[in-house]
């Protein structure tokens, strides 16, 4: 099951790929994101190789459905859409003195207080909505957290 998903998302990134510049799959392999110059989530949801596009991430009901295996039949009505989709931007979080990213944070296991140590890394792979990404800034003030 795990390489249906990985053929199916190598062919979905690689459509995308074709057609966007700076262009990722982000989330579960099951139901990945199409996070656009690291700051876009597009529209869409991806069901065994079924793509619904829809207007919001928040909205279920898909302005059109396309086979995987077809959408390459369909470049100029996807791209269309695109122009009028509403995506969702997010936001990367970046501590200047550490040179680095914030992936998220671990609690020991046994700590009563469940103190937070955040934990980072080199690039920016983790996408926050504004309002989570204000939450994680405010958790950890000390880190003068810069949005990215």
């Amino acid at each position: 099951m795990s390489s249906d998903y990985t053929n199916r998302n190598n062919a979905y990134l690689n459509f995308w790929q074709k057609h966007l510049d700076n262009v990722r799959l982000i989330g579960s392999k099951e139901k990945p994101f199409v996070l656009w110059k690291n700051k876009y989530i597009l529209p869409i949801k991806i069901y065994n190789f079924k793509v619904s596009f829809v207007r919001s991430l928040d909205e279920r009901e898909a302005i059109f459905v396309l086979s995987l295996s077809k959408m390459n039949r369909d470049v100029e009505k996807i791209l269309s859409w695109l122009k009028n989709a509403n995506t969702r931007e997010v936001y990367g979080l970046y501590s200047e003195h550490r040179k680095l990213f914030y992936q998220g944070y671990i609690v020991q296991i046994g700590d009563q207080n469940k103190n937070k140590t955040p934990y980072w890394i080199e690039e920016n792979y983790n996408t926050f909505t504004l309002d989570v990404a204000t939450d994680i800034q405010n958790l950890f003030k000390d880190e003068n957290l810069i949005l990215k």
